[in-house]
């Protein structure tokens, strides 16, 4: 056992050294609260004192009833996702284990009871399978399970790829690899509890978004919103590498953003306008101007020009020209240009647009509210003293998760909320989105205390609870910021930490896409044109699933799009009909499979 734990720790700790530093830094506590007892057939378990018995044979029942209780996203009664494949027979989605046989990609939510896992593996019970995700969060169980089963064995002798996910952020970007790579994907659940019934949650969210968007259109902005950036933008700055100013260490920073608590601290931020620099996040500004109160920097991430727009157009321009913006470089024109200067942070996969380029050196960091980059790069220029207001990440009720001036319109009903713990008690209902990105702050938090270990995180919120960051109350606040700062001076140095550059189109990039991508697509739907047999069109499916998957370029452009996710749909469906020898439409397969390739060819266009 001590044997199989050593070389899994070797061998995954190139792959996914955090989790394995994390279980070495608690392998002392974790031997101490999990105890393995050997009977004559069988194993239990003893941890923190709550014993599991016979695991073997909880595993044994889960492979006899394998094919009742493992789950697909695929085969659903969902009529929007129905309407799309409508094309197919009726029956075929039906044919629940001619899927599940077919499965490729294998989401296995919770650890226990192990051998399970081992057994679907060793006894080939799904011939196809080329990649396993585990996901668990009980430190005790990830320890057991790289005691039991060699991983090593898993991906060189089964030939089958190994993830391990420790938390949802991470298990989110794991999901997006593998629903975006394979035609199928099935899932099980180990055992019950709330967290692994939350993975299962995100599991067929990201699922669903994938195939009800349709979000090609918004790539395609994100390519006009740069080259307008980079050839109208007058007023511009580019971070081009990490640089901690020493100068703000001691200069508190409030993230403002636009959760009910807000109101409530309004009158506090009032008092402190003078002592602390105050960044509002994008949807925040409106309800800050309704108080009189004026940002020093805004920041936005979202490339929707519609939406972005809405949130200044009440706010005169006079009032717009004395803040600074922190941008994301696909960001609209039309709100950048709005205001005194932008300053560009971050850059994705669109710096390859730029002729600098080579020269940007930023840390890029995700999440699923703006929150998330703003916070990196406060922490880049070197801030140590962070207020986190309005930062709720949900509400006290379902219905209230903004402050009364917020200006975005949300569809409550189509929402998935989460029970969480309050910042000062209670229980906070937090979005499904603002969840993920409260577990992209927390990990976040506790990496830039690693980095920079004087660092302070304060939150003022009365929100959801942020492990991390501490919790304080105005009262405390107004006692502690006592002393004004020279705002114009530090505003100077913030922004000279960005660079003038001259900056154009990179042609060799655009020449690329011209030369290689554009007719690749040309081609698919010339071949599409000329195909009669769904075997055909099998094919030609399987062939953009390999290009975009191993093209740098197309990954990074078209993988993330819920049109490349309907193609895949079409693939599995298609698949499977022809297995079964089911009829199809092949004339409106055909249509809509034609649309899509246009659209991509219409996305790669832009770049021109």
């Amino acid at each position: 056992m001590k044997e199989i734990l050593k070389n899994n720790l070797i061998y995954l700790k190139g792959k996914q050294p955090e989790i394995i530093n994390k279980l070495v830094s608690q392998i002392d506590l974790i031997e101490e609260n999990l105890k393995v007892i050997d009977t004559d057939n069988d194993i239990d378990i003893l941890i923190k004192g709550n014993k599991i018995k016979g695991l073997k044979e909880i595993s044994d029942k889960k492979i006899n009833n394998l094919f009742e209780i493992i789950g697909n996203v695929y085969i659903t009664d969902d009529e929007a996702i129905l309407e799309k494949t409508n094309i197919f027979s009726k029956d075929l989605i039906k044919k629940r284990e001619t899927f599940l046989r077919k499965t490729e990609a294998l989401i296995v939510l919770g650890a226990l009871p192990f051998f399970h896992i081992k057994a679907i593996i060793e006894k080939k019970l799904f011939p196809e399978l080329k990649t396993i995700v585990i996901h668990e969060e009980n430190i005790e169980f990830i320890f057991f399970l790289l005691s039991n089963i060699n991983i090593q064995k898993i991906v060189e002798v089964y030939k089958i790829n190994f993830f391990l996910s420790y938390d949802l952020s991470f298990l989110e970007t794991l999901l997006s690899y593998v629903l975006n790579y394979y035609p199928f994907v099935s899932y099980i659940k180990s055992y019950e509890d709330d967290r692994i019934n939350l993975a299962e949650e995100t599991l067929k969210k990201s699922h669903a978004i994938n195939i009800k968007g349709f979000s090609i259109k918004l790539q395609k902005e994100r390519i006009i919103n740069t080259k307008e950036n980079t050839l109208k933008l007058k007023n511009k700055r580019f971070l081009l590498r990490e640089y901690s100013l020493d100068d703000l260490a001691d200069i508190p920073v409030f993230i403002v953003g636009s959760g009910p608590s807000l109101d409530k601290s309004i009158e506090t931020l009032k008092s402190l306008k003078d002592k602390a620099v105050f960044v509002s996040l994008t949807s925040t500004i409106y309800s800050l101007y309704k108080h009189d109160l004026i940002p020093d920097f805004i920041s936005i991430i979202d490339p929707t020009k519609s939406l972005m727009t809405k949130f200044i157009k009440d706010i005169p321009d006079s009032i717009l020209k004395k803040i600074y913006t922190f941008s994301g470089i696909y960001t609209p024109l039309t709100f950048n240009e709005k205001f005194k200067e932008t300053l560009f942070f971050s850059y994705g996969f669109f710096k390859n647009l730029l002729s600098i380029k080579d020269k940007i050196n930023v840390p890029e960091q995700g999440g699923t509210t703006v929150l998330n980059p703003t916070f990196t790069l406060l922490t880049t220029l070197g801030f140590k003293e962070i207020y986190l207001v309005g930062i709720d990440l949900g509400g006290k009720e379902k219905s209230t998760t903004h402050t009364k001036h917020y200006k975005e319109l949300i569809d409550k009903q189509e929402e998935f909320f989460i029970e969480v713990e309050g910042n000062f008690g209670g229980k906070v209902y937090s979005r499904f989105d603002y969840y993920i990105s409260k577990i992209v702050l927390e990990k976040q938090i506790s990496t830039a205390k690693i980095k920079y270990p004087h660092l302070q995180v304060f939150n003022i919120s009365d929100g959801a609870k942020i492990e991390g960051a501490l919790p304080k109350k105005d009262v405390e606040l107004l006692k502690e910021l006592s002393i004004n700062i020279d705002k114009n001076s530090i505003k100077s140095k913030i922004v000279n930490i960005f660079e003038k550059e001259k900056v154009y189109i990179n042609k060799e990039f655009v020449r690329l896409i011209n030369k290689n991508h554009i007719p690749f697509f040309k081609n698919q739907i010339f071949l599409l044109e000329k195909s009669k047999a769904p075997a055909e069109i099998l094919n030609i499916l399987a062939n953009i699933r390999k290009i975009i998957l191993t093209d740098e370029i197309l990954i990074n452009l078209i993988n993330p799009t819920s049109a490349f996710s309907l193609l895949l749909t079409y693939e599995r469906l298609l698949s499977v009909s022809i297995s079964e020898n089911e009829n199809v439409n092949l004339a409106s397969l055909k249509k809509i499979i034609k649309q899509i390739l246009k659209h991509c060819l219409e996305l790669l266009r832009a770049f021109k």
